[in-house]
């Protein structure tokens, strides 16, 4: 969105806070649907609601070191390992509720292929961050009920 940056900035200084996002939205076959932001997200909360919308994220690095932000060497989800990393160490993340960034859909995307591309990915992540079994499973079926919440907007 045209006033995306103002917005942000505005929103880290006035509150002083180190890792930002902001609400979206999906844009297909020419209908917008808000995707719904929580005010804001911890580690634990982050892992069960992969909500973060890579485009509205914004880092003050005058709080955060620049490994803090290097992204992992693995193949596919590195931006949510990165803000895992990010919030592991004791950070919340805090969100605008204003719509910050739109997603076209692509009238031929294939929506089944990228979920079984975003299991198969998220899975992956959740084995990486050393969860058991048991707490993969419980992450997993959180995630997928929330991303199933947002996917039932389109």
């Amino acid at each position: 969105m045209q006033d995306k940056l103002e917005k942000q900035v505005q929103f880290i200084q006035k509150n002083n806070y180190t890792f930002i996002y902001g609400g979206y939205a999906y844009l297909k076959n020419g209908k917008m649907r808000e995707a719904k932001v929580p005010k804001s997200l911890t580690y634990k909360q982050l892992l069960k609601n992969h909500t973060i919308f890579t485009s509205t994220v914004m880092l003050n690095m005058e709080k955060l070191k620049k490994e803090d932000i290097y992204m992992p060497d693995i193949k596919s989800g590195q931006d949510m390992a990165t803000w895992w990393k990010i919030l592991k160490k004791g950070i919340t993340a805090y969100g605008i509720r204003d719509i910050l960034s739109i997603y076209r859909v692509g009238e031929h995307s294939s929506l089944s292929s990228n979920k079984i591309k975003a299991i198969k990915r998220t899975w992956k992540l959740f084995k990486r961050e050393n969860l058991n079994y048991i707490q993969r499973i419980y992450c997993f079926i959180c995630y997928a009920f929330n991303a199933t919440k947002r996917r039932m907007s389109l």
